[in-house]
């Protein structure tokens, strides 16, 4: 990984699908900020620090009393989410058994349980730090921790709530991109005032 990698991330959406259209419209924005392209919101900006970004969730993206989601078996916020984009989610207590195999490979986001970890390009995306696919230079563990931590290639984040977007920036100390650093670790509060991406809130009705 000698590419910078921001991994941006949410938590207990919990079926809230009213707040996604926003919450895609913010993504986007800080996608913008943390790429590689030079791109900035306003003129006197700070420079972006460039690189890759990934986007993740961290679990309970849907709530068995919300009506969606009883109505899906918990699928409804997966479909949204990966029509926006996330890499992978943690779908344990969300999903049962019978809902993923009616998903089948309908959806391009990884669904990350107990029983199943993800793979996206050198990343291996997993719920416990033991598990792995195959050896890669980064584990994103999708279960929260407390706090966002580095521990060798395990990479730890700390839970948010529902209208919160979680950063954790890492950056190689060797040239082949095997000795990782957390540059920086941020929760970014939903900005009240974000427009809806219409298509999402298309998707969403």
């Amino acid at each position: 990984m000698e590419t910078p990698l921001t991994i941006l991330y949410t938590h207990r959406i919990r079926g809230e699908l009213g707040i996604l259209p926003r919450m895609f419209n913010f993504i986007r924005q800080l996608q913008a900020y943390y790429s590689e392209d030079d791109v900035r919101m306003c003129p006197d900006d700070p420079t972006p620090p460039g690189g890759r970004t990934l986007l993740v969730d961290l679990g309970e993206s849907c709530a068995p009393e919300v009506w969606p989601c009883a109505l899906t078996g918990g699928r409804s916020t997966l479909v949204v989410l990966d029509a926006m984009g996330y890499a992978a989610a943690n779908v344990s207590r969300v999903l049962t058994a019978e809902a993923r195999a009616r998903l089948g490979d309908s959806l391009q986001i990884g669904l990350v349980d107990a029983a199943h970890s993800w793979k996206h390009d050198d990343i291996v995306l997993t719920l416990t730090a033991g598990a792995e696919l195959e050896p890669a230079a980064l584990h994103v563990i999708l279960s929260p921790a407390g706090a966002t931590r580095l521990e060798g290639s395990r990479l730890y984040l700390r839970g948010v709530e529902g209208t919160q977007i979680g950063a954790a920036r890492l950056t190689a100390l060797d040239e082949g991109g095997t000795i990782l650093t957390l540059q920086t670790s941020e929760v970014f509060d939903l900005p009240t005032r974000t427009l809806p991406d219409p298509t999402i809130a298309g998707l969403v009705d």
